[in-house]
């Protein structure tokens, strides 16, 4: 996966600024095997800023946010599972990248920060830092989490984390 930022916004308001980051993104399969993805498009999940290049090292985290899915249980999830389980999955549904194979995208991430540092507790400024304080950094690093695969196709259970559906679908089709 590859990411390049088109464009960077900032909009400022009285307590809050809002960043609006377009990004370009690639993902090339570098593999040997095809990649099945769900539907055509590479879902962004989640975001997070850095002060390093290593956003999981201590004292590293801006702003970490996740907007995927949860883990959802209901009829149309299964719906969908059978639809896919054939020996050739619907070409409605999904996207097969072969080897060498890239797919593009393009994706808007907003974001809103206190305009200033706050103490105390009750809402999302606790979370993360504040635009005075990112505004002084010489670079900032973003991470995204994209979803390709959705576990809501899996089977209920301990082996919901395996994703073995998507493997048979990947083996069959191989």
């Amino acid at each position: 996966m590859r990411n390049e930022v088109k464009s960077f916004e900032v909009k400022v308001d009285s307590s809050t600024v809002r960043l609006t980051i377009t990004l370009n993104q690639e993902v090339v399969n570098n593999g040997n095997k095809p990649v099945i993805f769900l539907n055509d498009s590479l879902e962004l999940r989640g975001i997070r800023l850095s002060k390093s290049q290593n956003t999981y090292s201590t004292g590293s985290k801006l702003v970490s946010e996740y907007y995927g899915e949860s883990v959802n249980t209901s009829l149309e999830w299964n719906e969908l599972h059978n639809y896919l389980n054939k020996p050739s999955p619907p070409s409605d549904k999904v996207r097969i990248l072969m080897p060498n194979e890239s797919m593009k995208s393009e994706d808007v991430i907003g974001i809103e920060l206190p305009k200033e540092a706050h103490k105390g507790k009750g809402n999302f400024t606790d979370e993360r830092e504040s635009w005075a304080n990112i505004k002084q950094l010489s670079s900032i690093w973003l991470q995204t989490n994209n979803q390709v695969w959705s576990l809501n196709l899996e089977t209920n259970g301990k082996a919901r984390d395996k994703l073995k559906f998507g493997k048979k679908l990947l083996t069959v089709n191989n």
